[in-house]
């Protein structure tokens, strides 16, 4: 990829100086979230931004940091974001939030028979629930995204919509008020 940044007033740099130059300010559309993903190992989500890049330019990839209410809310690395591209980025543990998977609840399996001119077709449908519990311990509501990862030739539920799909998982998004917790069941079938 190859992007450009036009700095719109001049810079001098003296001999033996360094500058740090702004060649870009400009707003764009973050929200903050937690992120609880399984493949962390940790009951704890981590606190991240549902970016999207408003700016009209390339977003070079590199470290970033977040100042969240005039104080330091932590530091992360992200790749490149084109302009209009959306991601997830995190940057921190998130401790007032605890999240607890039950994989695969209510395991079953439904078996259907059909014959038809000396034909007979078995039709085996499994089907799984996976639970996840989320506490909020802190004193301010939260937004909660749970990644439920995508398995080979597993399908949701009729009626079950995730807010996000990225190539490896299902993003749920679920609000949780304070000192509450919330329950959220992703169904699933395999025929």
């Amino acid at each position: 990829d190859l992007f450009e940044y036009r700095i719109t007033s001049p810079v001098t740099i003296a001999k033996d100086e360094s500058a740090l130059v702004p060649i870009l300010n400009a707003d764009v559309t973050a929200e903050k979230v937690s992120l609880w993903t399984r493949a962390s190992g940790s009951g704890r989500p981590l606190r991240a931004v549902w970016l999207t890049n408003t700016s009209g330019l390339t977003l070079d990839g590199g470290s970033f940091s977040v100042v969240d209410g005039e104080a330091f809310g932590g530091e992360g690395v992200m790749e490149p974001l084109q302009p209009g591209e959306r991601r997830l980025l995190s940057y921190a543990a998130d401790l007032g939030v605890l999240v607890a998977a039950d994989a695969g609840r209510s395991a079953s399996r439904i078996v259907r028979l059909r014959g038809r001119d000396g034909i007979l077709i078995e039709e085996v449908e499994e089907r799984t629930t996976a639970v996840y519990k989320i506490r909020n311990e802190d004193a301010a509501p939260r937004t909660v995204v749970v990644e439920h990862p995508i398995r080979s030739r597993w399908r949701l539920a009729a009626g079950v919509e995730p807010a996000e799909q990225s190539p490896q998982a299902y993003r749920f998004r679920v609000g949780v008020e304070p000192r509450q917790e919330v329950t959220v069941e992703v169904p699933e079938r395999r025929t």
